[in-house]
C-alpha cells in the first residue's frame, strides 16, 4: 500500500512505493502505463507497439526478433505443409526442405523457425516442429476409396497469393505410377507450391500429401499426348509409419462429415 493523503491505496502489481514520497514506481523490467505496470518490451526498427508485444509495419515480415522488408526475403524454395498434431508436428515433402539450411513456417503473418524431426527421401516426406501451436489440425486417415471426393489445399506458386487455394476432385486410382502402393492418383489440380499440402476427405482428415503431377513433356514424348489430371499424393499410411518410427502419438481420425461452412473454416 501507499499513502494517498489521508488513506492507504493498494499499489499496482509489479510496483513498489517510493521511499521518501507518496508516489510509486514500477519494479525493474516494468514501465508505467496509467495506473499499472506493464512489462518493458524492446520494439525493433520498422515495428510498433501492440498491447504487451509489437507488430511489424506494413510491408515488413516478422523474422525472429526483427522486421524484414517483404521484398528482401529471398526464398530458396517454398511449398505447403500441414499440422497433423496439436503439438504442432508439420508434415511436408522432403523435396520442399531438401538443401535448406533453415526452414520457416508462416502462419497468420508470423514466421516460426522449424526443427526437422525426421525425413525420408524415398517416400518424399518430412516431419517438422516449431513453436507454432496450430488452431486447426488434419488427422491422418488411411480410408482411401476409389472415386471418393477429396480436396487439395495449398499455396501454388509460393508468393502468388497469401490465402490458401483449394481444389476439389476424386481419388482416380489407388496406386501411383508403376502401381506404386505408397502413392495414389487424384484429379484435383496441383501446381508448383502445392507440394506438401494435405489431400483432405469430407471429414477433414488428411488421406495423403500432395507430391507430383505427371510430366507433360515426358508424357508427350512417351505416349504422344499431354495428360490431363494426372496428379499424385503420398499415401497417409507412409506418413503414419514415419510418425510411429519416432514414437509420436497421433490423434484419432474424424468420423463425421463436415458441412460446407465447416470445411471452409478448416481451410481458412
Amino acid at each position: 500500500y501507499k499513502n494517498n493523503y489521508n488513506s492507504c491505496s493498494r499499489l499496482p502489481s509489479n510496483s513498489s512505493a517510493y521511499a521518501s514520497s507518496t508516489g510509486w514506481k514500477c519494479n525493474s523490467g516494468y514501465q508505467k502505463s496509467g495506473n499499472s505496470c506493464i512489462k518493458k518490451i524492446t520494439i525493433p526498427p520498422n515495428a510498433y507497439a501492440y498491447g504487451s508485444s509489437w507488430k511489424c509495419n506494413s510491408g515488413y515480415i516478422k523474422i525472429d526478433n526483427s522486421c524484414i522488408e517483404d521484398d528482401k526475403i529471398y526464398l530458396a524454395g517454398s511449398g505447403t505443409g500441414f499440422a497433423a498434431t496439436s503439438d504442432g508436428h508439420i508434415v511436408t515433402n522432403y523435396h520442399v526442405i531438401n538443401g535448406c539450411t533453415q526452414v520457416a513456417v508462416h502462419d497468420q503473418g508470423k514466421s516460426f523457425i522449424t526443427t526437422t524431426i525426421t525425413q525420408d527421401p524415398k517416400s518424399d516426406l518430412a516431419i517438422l516442429i516449431s513453436d507454432l501451436k496450430p488452431s486447426i489440425i488434419y488427422p491422418l486417415s488411411t480410408d482411401l476409396y476409389l472415386s471418393d471426393e477429396i480436396y487439395s489445399a495449398g499455396y501454388p506458386f509460393g508468393r502468388f497469393r497469401a490465402s490458401v487455394n483449394v481444389n476439389r476432385g476424386i481419388i482416380s486410382a489407388l496406386t501411383g505410377p508403376d502401381d506404386d502402393i505408397s502413392k495414389f492418383q487424384i484429379d484435383a489440380g496441383l501446381n508448383p507450391g502445392n507440394s506438401g499440402g494435405p489431400i483432405v476427405d469430407k471429414m477433414g482428415n488428411a488421406l495423403g500429401v500432395a507430391v507430383a503431377k505427371l510430366d507433360e513433356d515426358y508424357a508427350l514424348e512417351e505416349y504422344g499426348s499431354i495428360p490431363e489430371l494426372f496428379n499424385f499424393a503420398v499415401n497417409s499410411m507412409m506418413v503414419i509409419g514415419l510418425f510411429r518410427s519416432q514414437g509420436i502419438e497421433l490423434p484419432e481420425k474424424n468420423i463425421t462429415e463436415l458441412s460446407v461452412q465447416e470445411r471452409s473454416k478448416l481451410f481458412n
